[in-house]
């Protein structure tokens, strides 16, 4: 179809967040990538002509609803990369199956506990966010209360993170993953740190 392949020309990237998302994660990395980077939410895939909606936009996300693996490859084939972001959750359907729709420049992000459950399949890009040192975008020193703050590491540099929000640790694993992601979106990490402290 013309359309898809004017779009993927447009090179717009979709990230697409799978799993229960109790924390928020979808509207705090809208909030946190929309400021320099033309972004969109969708609450489903969009067929046929409809696509034409994304036309001028450079980011779409997209929750996961239990859309059908079908309806997700269809989606997928518009965009020139695409993001799965796994969230902790104990119903996750079909993430095999949606992993497989992976190409060599999409790339899959969950959580360090998360990623060893998941599928095997060989990916260029497989990053992780979490508690663990093997982590790609690792927490330290984390302090919870009023106020949240720790250190995200990556690529051997350690950046503080101020946050206002209940102290909850799955608020700082949420703001990691989203740091993550805009990092992922080539957004400068020190810029979305300043930016959650503001």
């Amino acid at each position: 179809m013309v359309l898809d392949k004017f779009l993927r020309w447009k090179k717009i990237k979709l990230v697409l967040i799978i799993g229960q998302d109790d924390s928020g994660m979808t509207d705090f990395i809208f909030s946190l990538v929309s400021d320099d980077r033309k972004t969109i939410k969708l609450k489903k895939p969009l067929k046929g002509f409809k696509k034409i909606s994304i036309i001028s936009s450079e980011v779409v996300i997209l929750k996961d609803d239990n859309f059908s693996v079908t309806e997700l490859e269809s989606f997928f084939s518009i965009f020139d990369e695409v993001i799965v972001v796994f969230k902790k959750s104990k119903k996750m359907k079909n993430e095999r199956k949606i992993i497989s729709l992976l190409t060599e420049k999409d790339t899959l992000l969950a959580s360090d506990d998360l990623m060893e459950k998941l599928s095997k399949k060989k990916l260029k890009k497989r990053v992780s966010f979490g508690f663990k040192r093997e982590a790609d975008f690792y927490m330290s020193d984390l302090n919870l209360g009023d106020k949240i703050n720790f250190k995200i590491n990556y690529n051997g540099s350690s950046i503080p993170v101020w946050y206002r929000g209940e102290g909850k640790k799955e608020d700082a694993l949420k703001i990691t993953g989203a740091l993550a992601v805009g990092s992922l979106l080539n957004l400068n990490l020190v810029d979305l740190t300043r930016r959650i402290k503001n």
